[in-house]
């Protein structure tokens, strides 16, 4: 019974550089954030400011596991230009990652952001 114990609870857990994180986002996004001034809703609006980067769950956790020094890697699906950029975005960060490409455009969220 002892042997067996240790072999379920180990003395010692693994320490983070023996770790690799698998951080899967099956619906990775790129995110755009729309700066105004002040968005008047029914009016035409201009944005001040737009900017692009990669975002959902899976992408988010690596990308944090990154920033703190642990061995994430993001994969899921992207496709289009729009999985491009969250390539691009990755890449500029350092995280390291392998989607898998799709036919298909990966889903843009629209954060307004109003400064008023």
């Amino acid at each position: 019974m002892q042997g067996s114990r240790h072999l379920a609870f180990p003395r010692r857990p693994p320490t983070m550089s023996a770790m690799n994180i698998l951080c899967v986002g099956l619906t990775p996004a790129l995110q755009e954030i729309r700066q105004f001034t002040r968005f008047v809703p029914g009016a035409v609006n201009r944005a001040t400011a737009v900017t692009h980067s990669a975002a959902g769950k899976g992408v988010n956790t690596a990308r944090i596991l990154h920033t703190l020094g642990a061995p994430a890697l993001a994969t899921g699906f992207l496709g289009g230009d729009t999985g491009r950029l969250i390539l691009d975005s990755l890449r500029r960060w350092g995280v390291r990652h392998d989607f898998v490409r799709v036919p298909e455009r990966t889903r843009v969220c629209v954060t307004v952001l109003d400064a008023a």
